[in-house]
């Protein structure tokens, strides 16, 4: 039993790992022009818009093929009542981010490429490194996840903007502003930060020297244009905690 118990954990938490390295998609519809978005090398991205072949309007993309790839293009129909002619639908394509560097994605709704205004995309490709993360970051989203014994007990708390920030400095040292809703007041607390490829690690200070608890570590990912922390705290077989912190400018 012990040990089907930690195979289910093993894969739960490997969901995980798949889920946050899956495709992550973008609607032309909800975005504005010139939207930027940040991206590692190797990073899926899959770009939606609304459209209708019927009207001999349709989508065409432009975009640097030394820095992206465009693997697979294509158009979905909406369902429509049997009988019924013409129809809208959703345009896609399925992009890779080849290699570091700032390009643009370009996309025309037109017939024939003969009329429209180009909806453009700027795409900034870098791996997470120290210079990128330098600097303030809202904390946006925080969810955790407890397994004990098998069973899932979810926590899901999500934050406005400004209520939690932190701060990287170049010296490999931050602060964390957490605002208190009850006191009406802003906890700060100190941390040493190391990052390492993409595994960040927080060391919680009570002083300049003292050390405050057991580091938290963390995998870092790019999102769409933040930075996504993960981590998981094992106890033993089948007990571990997996969080998730969402991070923008």
């Amino acid at each position: 039993m012990k040990k089907i118990v930690y195979t289910l954990s093993i894969l739960f938490f490997m969901c995980f790992n798949v889920q946050a390295q899956s495709m992550i998609t973008i609607s032309l519809d909800s975005v504005e022009d010139g939207t930027k978005f940040y991206f590692s090398p190797g990073q899926l991205v899959k770009v939606k818009a609304s459209a209708n072949i019927t009207t001999g309007y349709s989508w065409t993309a432009d975009y640097n093929k030394k820095l992206v790839r465009l693997a697979h293009e294509g158009y979905a129909s909406d369902p429509v009542p049997e009988g019924w002619v013409g129809g809208g639908g959703t345009a896609f394509f399925d992009f890779e981010m080849l290699a570091k560097g700032n390009s643009t994605l370009s996309f025309l709704y037109s017939r024939n490429g003969q009329d429209g205004q180009p909806k453009k995309l700027h795409i900034i490709c870098h791996p997470v490194n120290k210079a990128s993360l330098l600097g303030p970051w809202i904390q946006t989203n925080y969810s955790e996840l407890v397994v004990r014994d098998g069973v899932k007990y979810p926590h899901d708390t999500t934050y406005t903007k400004g209520e939690h920030t932190f701060i990287f400095n170049s010296n490999k040292k931050g602060v964390s502003k957490d605002f208190n809703s009850e006191t009406g007041l802003i906890e700060e607390s100190s941390f040493k930060w190391t990052l390492k490829k993409n595994i960040l690690t927080l060391q919680y200070l009570v002083s300049s020297n003292a050390q405050d608890s057991f580091p938290e570590v963390y995998t870092v990912s790019p999102s769409i244009n933040g930075v996504i922390l993960e981590s998981m705290k094992k106890e033993n077989d089948s007990n571990f905690t997996y969080s998730k912190l969402i991070l923008k400018r």
